[in-house]
């Protein structure tokens, strides 16, 4: 009697599964260029359990809405959850030595919530951030890949500032000198303009403050007017050599 060969089992996938996730959510061009280098190294455990843990949820969630595996997408919904619980007891010491570690989980935990909509986890995100930055300082973030996490919170708080035409305390020159020294002040032209942008908050906070009242303040406007031609003038030239 002849025996039936049976067929191999399937190799389960589930060890790769973080791989796959990874790997889909470095696909994303903006993404993968709003956190180059930070989030690959976070993804490769190189800046702490944390910032791991957040990558792992964003992955995971992404992952699993957009290719309509519900398990997947609720493995990182849960492991949000947990990371938020840990950022929470991390925030609740209090101990701003070393806070700059926090910026990087924050960051990629903000990135889960605007992926999904969450306007009031991204105002939370993006106010702890604005403190961090605050409470750490320009000069907590003059190396890499802290710098170029820096950078892309400069951007995001800018627009966020822009939209509710908010001063920012990211205008002050130090915070547009000091994050740079070490690196002999090199910026690239992204940079370069986030250092015009940064200003226009508080200038439109300004102007709406003047709008509001009665009296024509002749030398309010004329002041606000001048700082309006001076971010002008330095857009122009930034266009110019850009």
């Amino acid at each position: 009697m002849s025996r039936v060969a049976s067929p191999p089992p399937e190799m389960s996938l589930i060890a790769f599964q973080g791989d796959f996730c990874f790997a889909f959510m470095f696909s994303n061009f903006v993404w993968r260029s709003y956190g180059a280098p930070w989030l690959d190294q976070a993804a490769a455990g190189k800046l702490g359990s944390l910032s791991l843990d957040a990558t792992r949820a964003l992955s995971q969630a992404n992952f699993g809405r957009c290719n309509h595996k519900l398990d997947i997408e609720l493995k990182g919904v849960v492991q949000y959850g947990k990371c938020l619980r840990t950022l929470s007891g991390a925030l609740g010491n209090g101990a701003v030595q070393g806070g700059q570690d926090l910026l990087v989980p924050i960051l990629v935990l903000l990135m889960h919530a605007a992926s999904y909509a969450d306007q009031t986890g991204a105002v939370f995100h993006l106010r702890g951030l604005a403190r961090l930055l605050h409470l750490c300082g320009p000069e907590a973030f003059q190396e890499q890949p802290l710098l170029n996490a820096f950078e892309a919170i400069r951007a995001t708080l800018v627009v966020a500032s822009l939209y509710g035409k908010q001063r920012l305390f990211l205008e002050d020159q130090r915070w547009r000198t000091v994050p740079y020294e070490r690196n002999n002040g090199f910026k690239t032209p992204q940079s370069q303009l986030l250092d015009i942008l940064v200003v226009v908050p508080g200038v439109l906070q300004d102007h709406a403050a003047m709008q509001s009242i009665d009296e024509d303040g002749q030398n309010t406007r004329r002041e606000l007017l001048e700082r309006v031609e001076r971010q002008l003038v330095a857009l122009y030239r930034w266009r110019w050599q850009w």
